[in-house]
């Protein structure tokens, strides 16, 4: 109601942008000698007289049209800001090529996903897993369209390395999606060793942007590259002598061992049915490629 009180007069001004003052004046014309004045007028001033008039008129109705996006995309705000999901338990029905699908109580919600945790879904589809959200809107008010986004993450750390990474200058929330295709624990590790060329590789992020985040964020991921790092870590002793040579193959093909470990200990749990060393490395790779399929 607030907000319709604050728009009225600039509704008003959109249906009449001369409105008639006191004393008879409209638009700083008498309204009684208006009509000899424009007789009298030649036909130029005329012109001139009508084109200050639309262009007022245009400048007024832009006026109206920017306070209601602002107002609107601030009652927006206010009623988003309310919602505070900060983690989704459901069974994972579907994982996509940025985002997956949790099924919570027969409502499907999409949650928009980093790259680097694809992979480790995909092993877990069909199963009930946990993300821990953080919700954003995207859009703003010279587009007039503003969506809501759920993004989710695997672990709290995870959440907390993207709240904290999103602070840097000109990483925003899905520039900052993009360029998480490695591991949280790999990339804060990069941050804390000053490595801006690493950063450099990720997608979306430049050598200034790279050197940006180098500068702003060292020295405050310690915690978290300790931490998220320990999740890259595989107990190799577990793996089977074909599950240890698909690895030294896989590692002689290029591949980092601590990638190709993380595949094959996914490939595990979705592929049990693999057992020669060809068979593991297909299984690992589908693991990569996130086109793993639960059995």
């Amino acid at each position: 109601m607030q907000c319709v009180r604050i728009l009225c007069p600039f509704l008003a001004a959109w249906n009449n942008p001369f409105p008639p003052c006191k004393g008879g004046i409209q638009g700083g014309l008498g309204q009684s000698n208006t009509r000899s004045r424009k007789k009298n007028l030649p036909q130029p001033l005329l012109r001139k007289e009508g084109r200050k008039k639309a262009t007022v008129a245009s400048v007024r109705k832009s006026l109206v049209l920017a306070v209601f996006l602002v107002i609107r995309h601030c009652a927006l705000l206010t009623c988003y800001n309310r919602i505070m999901i900060t983690h989704i338990t459901g069974q994972l029905v579907e994982v996509c090529e940025d985002h997956v699908v949790v099924d919570r109580e027969g409502v499907g919600m999409t949650i928009l996903t980093p790259g680097y945790a694809l992979a480790e879904l995909a092993a877990h589809n069909g199963q009930t897993v946990t993300l821990h959200t953080i919700f954003f809107i995207d859009g703003g008010q010279n587009s007039g369209l503003m969506e809501p986004h759920l993004l989710g993450f695997p672990r709290a750390e995870d959440k907390l390395f993207f709240r904290r990474f999103i602070s840097v200058k000109g990483i925003g929330p899905k520039k900052a999606l993009k360029a998480l295709s490695e591991p949280v624990g790999r990339i804060a590790n990069w941050i804390e060793q000053g490595d801006a060329k690493a950063l450099k590789g990720l997608p979306g992020i430049g050598a200034r942007a790279a050197e940006l985040i180098v500068a702003e964020l060292r020295g405050k991921l310690g915690d978290l590259a300790v931490s998220a790092s320990a999740h890259l870590a595989v107990d190799t002793s577990r793996l089977t002598t074909a599950q240890r040579d698909a690895i030294d193959a896989m590692i002689s093909l290029g591949d980092g061992r601590a990638d190709v470990e993380s595949w094959i200990e996914q490939a595990v749990a979705s592929d049990a049915a693999a057992d020669t060393v060809d068979e593991w490395i297909r299984a690992a790779y589908r693991v990569k490629t996130g086109s793993v399929v639960a059995r």
